[in-house]
C-alpha cells in the first residue's frame, strides 16, 4: 500500500508539496466554523494548519500508519479532528462538508477514469449544496520530469530515491527506495521498498469528469496561476457541487 511503510520519514521529504499555496489559497476562505474533509491526508499538516484556524476537520487517508502519525500531532496540540482510514473510491463520511480537499496529487493514485468517477460522485454525496471540492493533480511538466527515471534526496538520518516510467498513456509506475535510521537503535538504518503506480488526466479529461459527477469548474489553473496550465507542475482545480 503506497506510503504504508513512509510515515516516520514523509513530512521530511514533501518540500516541494504545495501546503503553503493552498493555505494562501484556503486564506480567501472563511473556514471558521465550517466543516472540511481533507481526503488523502498523509500526516495531516494541511489538516492540522486548517483546525487550528478554527475548521472542524475529518482526515481521511488509506494508509493507517500515516494517520497513526497525523492523529498524535493532533494529540500534542489538542485538536480535534476526526481521522477515518478509508480508501477515496468508498468515502463515508460521518457529516456532510462545506469543503473537500484532496492535495498533492492523491487523486492521481486512480488509475482509471472508472475510478476516478467512482470517487467524485462519493464527493458529491458528501458535500453540502453548492460546497467546494477543490484538489491538485499532476501537471504535464512533472509528467516530464518522471519520465527522466532517477530522483534521489538525501538527509543526515535518511536517504531516498526513485526510479520511475511514464508510459504512452500517461501511466506512471515507480519504485520508492528508502534507507533510514532506527530511532531505537542509533547507527543501524531500516530499508524499505515501495511500488505506486499513478495515472495522468488531460484538463479535458477532468472537466468531463468532474462535469459527469455533478460539478462545475470554478477555475483550473496551472501551479496556482503562476504558470500557465500546459507546462505547470499540477493542476489546481476548484469546483462546486452542482444540484440535481
Amino acid at each position: 500500500m503506497p506510503y504504508e511503510h513512509f510515515a516516520d520519514i514523509y513530512d521530511g521529504f514533501m518540500a516541494d508539496a504545495p501546503y503553503d499555496d493552498w493555505l494562501k489559497w484556503l486564506s480567501g476562505l472563511n473556514l471558521s466554523g465550517e466543516t472540511v474533509a481533507d481526503v488523502g491526508c498523509g500526516t495531516g499538516t494541511l489538516a492540522l494548519e486548517l483546525a487550528r484556524r478554527g475548521a472542524r476537520l475529518i482526515g481521511v487517508d488509506v494508509a493507517s500508519t500515516m494517520l497513526s502519525t497525523a492523529a498524535a500531532r493532533a494529540a500534542r496540540e489538542h485538536l480535534r479532528i476526526t481521522w477515518l482510514c478509508q480508501d477515496m473510491r468508498e468515502l463515508s463520511l460521518p457529516v456532510p462538508v462545506d469543503l473537500l480537499l484532496s492535495t498533492c496529487d492523491s487523486l492521481n493514485y486512480l488509475v482509471t477514469r472508472d475510478d476516478l468517477l467512482g470517487a467524485f460522485r462519493r464527493f458529491h454525496e458528501f458535500l453540502r449544496p453548492s460546497g467546494l471540492f477543490c484538489f491538485d493533480m499532476l501537471g504535464p511538466d512533472r509528467i516530464e520530469k518522471l519520465s527522466e527515471g532517477v530522483w534521489f534526496d538525501l538527509r543526515d538520518d535518511a536517504e531516498v530515491w526513485f526510479t520511475s516510467d511514464v508510459d504512452d498513456d500517461g501511466r506512471i509506475e515507480y519504485e520508492v527506495h528508502a534507507f533510514f535510521e532506527d530511532g531505537e537503535r542509533p547507527g543501524l538504518y531500516r530499508k524499505f521498498v515501495e511500488r505506486h503506480v499513478e495515472q495522468f488526466y488531460s484538463e479535458k479529461a477532468v472537466r468531463a469528469v468532474l462535469s459527469e459527477a455533478g460539478f462545475e469548474v470554478v477555475e483550473m489553473m496551472g501551479d496556482f496561476g503562476r504558470t500557465p496550465s500546459s507546462s505547470a507542475d499540477r493542476i489546481v482545480v476548484i469546483a462546486r457541487k452542482i444540484q440535481a
